[in-house]
């Protein structure tokens, strides 16, 4: 397994294991604000930003749910067409749509970007509580740059396939091949 592979697989496990945490933590903060709603509102003493709080800590859960997915492969892909063809083509086809889909990943990233920027200036919050929202665009912009390091990968996976290397997903994948992290490919 050469550098490369460690270096991607060492951040992968790295990157998905913290996007896995912050999004669960996200999402127990939103889960325990409303239930804490539900329990003192009979007393008369409703949380007044619960609403804005559980959907910017969706918002914040979900764009790092992404990236994680993205990350770890673990998307849902068809491969009816592809399937058909010989392995060095199909590595050609899927490197061209693998570089597409960066290509729009960033635009959507550079636009958010924009925004995000745009509504810093003017510290934009929640209507109702005040909350800030401008931080929860940088998180989206964030998790469009994850994305991107996902993308980045696959392509340069792709394009090592058509070039004949193998290519290992998973540390166990390498063990398993008998390499144990210091064999050269």
């Amino acid at each position: 397994m050469g550098s490369y592979d460690r270096f991607k697989l060492k951040a992968t496990k790295t990157l998905t294991t913290t996007l896995g945490i912050l999004a669960g933590v996200s999402l127990c903060v939103a889960t325990l604000v409303m239930f804490a709603n539900i329990v003192v509102r009979p007393f008369g003493h409703a949380i007044r930003f619960v609403y804005d709080l559980v959907g910017l800590c969706a918002a914040f859960a979900a764009a790092l749910s992404i990236p994680y997915t993205a990350l770890k492969r673990d998307h849902s892909i068809m491969d009816i067409l592809l399937a058909k063809f010989p392995p060095k083509l199909r590595a050609i086809l899927e490197t061209s749509s693998g570089i597409i889909g960066f290509a729009m990943i960033f635009l959507m990233m550079y636009a958010g970007g924009s925004y995000a920027f745009e509504k810093t200036q003017v510290f934009e919050k929640t209507v109702s509580a005040g909350l800030p929202t401008w931080i929860f665009r940088w998180v989206w912009v964030l998790g469009m740059a994850l994305i991107l390091v996902a993308l980045a990968f696959e392509i340069i996976d792709h394009v090592r396939k058509a070039l004949g290397k193998k290519v290992y997903l998973s540390l166990d994948e390498a063990e398993d091949a008998g390499l144990e992290g210091g064999d050269a490919e």
